[in-house]
């Protein structure tokens, strides 16, 4: 079920949140930035509240929230609150935890490939959609150096003695 309001939810088991796809521009200001948080991040609180008392999954939808490198244009740091929350769900109430998915911020909505995120999302349940299968989290490894520490103080005792 995709949820406008608390109410909507019903006995749904699966509930899909779009508020993440509606986030305040890049000229936003104040008022608007806490009328996106009513909207999303408080409504996310909300509709978690209505399923905790029986097995349903919340699952968040976002646009440009996740940075996948530099061939991605846009950016969207208003969404990224969803993912905070979501994180938080997934740690507090993982039986609650049905993922989030992030679409593309430079490229129109692919529906076949949502689709295919949200039905292998219990597969993978942080996908960052780009054109091609989802890009999920993952650890790199970087060669790092450490810094030259400079000159090194003398050994054995120092001072007065």
């Amino acid at each position: 079920m995709i949820a406008p309001s608390t109410d909507a939810v019903g006995d749904a088991d699966h509930v899909v949140l779009l508020d993440g796809l509606d986030t305040p521009s890049g000229t936003a200001d104040a008022a608007d930035v806490l009328a996106y948080r009513d909207r999303a991040d408080l409504r996310t609180v909300a509709v978690l509240q209505t399923i905790l008392d029986r097995p349903a999954r919340l699952c968040l939808l976002t646009r440009g929230a996740v940075d996948t490198g530099a061939d991605q244009a846009g950016q969207d740091p208003f969404g990224g609150t969803l993912w905070g929350i979501g994180r938080v769900l997934a740690l507090e109430h993982p039986e609650h935890w049905g993922g989030a998915i992030d679409l593309d911020p430079d490229a129109g909505t692919d529906v076949a490939l949502l689709a295919d995120a949200l039905a292998t999302v219990a597969d993978e349940d942080q996908q960052a959609l780009r054109g091609g299968p989802g890009w999920p989290p993952v650890l790199s490894t970087v060669d790092f150096q450490p810094p030259s520490c400079g000159p090194r103080w003398p050994s054995g005792p120092t001072g007065p003695t």
